[in-house]
């Protein structure tokens, strides 16, 4: 169902994904034939083009300048996509493996995550500092097989998380539920993974259900961080969103992210209770009122 005038509701297995405010150009009741795939992008060509200058979108569209976080996100998920591709190809189990897990890899690299020792974490990391201090360890060793200082700290301050815990806090940032068995899945594959990069294994014990699986969820968690947006797990501060008044050539209000006009989108969709929310995309950050003052502007209209 797609109601063209002045709204355009867009759908997604009956459920309702967003809302893009377009502007009224033709009349609310004219009848429009859009059965064929030619008439389908006529009608789009001719109107949109009518739209983006009458709204000044093709000026606007040429100014907007990627963050480092949308070009983040925008390479994993073409990188994830590339090798998945990749994997299918392949008639081994082993580097069909490879190339599936690459891309998994590549799907939740494309998001930020919290530090692991940031935070009210921070006092952990001093403690074990401590604790390795007192064991008097030799600060380095030239010899390969010895235990130093430098050994234990590079091993026990690595900056990344394990995969597992990448993947929930993945699930958590884009609003969405793994399914049952996800994450035991990639925990048994991250064992294999280790045989076959690290001990040169050609002939691992995985089975192409297992693959299958794996490429589902990857499949899953591109489409979920699809739109270039996700929540940060941790907020140094409550950012402040205010919308402004909708000018004379309309369209959609004006969005001051902490008094900086930003482009943004925003969809409306239901919670897990049935309530319903609306998330604001901003330079590949999502905002909601789980994590932002929302209100309007001083000067915005009082409808």
């Amino acid at each position: 169902m797609v109601r063209l005038h002045p709204w355009l509701l867009l759908r997604e297995q009956y459920e309702v994904k967003g809302w893009i405010r377009t502007i009224p150009l033709v009349d609310q009741n004219e009848a429009t034939d859009l059965e064929t795939g030619f008439d389908k992008i006529k009608y789009f060509v001719d109107h949109f083009l009518e739209a983006a200058e009458a709204g000044g979108f093709l000026e606007q569209a040429g100014q907007l300048t990627p963050r480092a976080r949308e070009k983040r996100l925008s390479s994993g998920i073409q990188r994830s996509l590339r090798w998945l591709a990749i994997a299918s190809m392949e008639e081994g189990i082993a580097d069909r493996f490879i190339a599936t897990w690459i891309s998994l890899e590549s799907v939740l690299n494309c998001i930020e995550y919290p530090g692991v020792f940031a935070g009210k974490r921070s006092s952990v990391k001093s403690t074990i500092q401590n604790l390795i201090a007192e064991l008097n360890l030799p600060v380095r060793s030239s010899d390969p097989l010895e235990v130093s200082d430098d050994l234990i700290r590079s091993r026990v301050f690595q900056a990344e998380w394990p995969l597992r815990n990448k993947l929930d806090m993945f699930a958590s940032s884009c609003g969405i539920q793994l399914h049952s068995g996800d994450s035991q899945l990639v925990r048994d594959l991250a064992r294999l993974r280790g045989q076959v990069f690290h001990m040169g294994r050609t002939d691992p014990v995985i089975s192409s259900e297992q693959i299958r699986r794996l490429e589902y969820l990857i499949e899953r968690l591109i489409v979920a961080v699809s739109e270039h947006g996700y929540e940060d797990l941790e907020e140094e501060s409550r950012p402040r969103l205010t919308f402004g008044k909708i000018g004379e050539q309309g369209g959609a209000a004006p969005l001051f992210l902490d008094g900086r006009e930003v482009p943004y989108r925003f969809v409306v969709m239901h919670d897990r209770d049935g309530q319903q929310i609306t998330e604001f995309v901003i330079e590949g950050k999502v905002y909601s009122e789980r994590n932002a003052s929302i209100g309007k502007a001083d000067n915005a209209d009082s409808e």
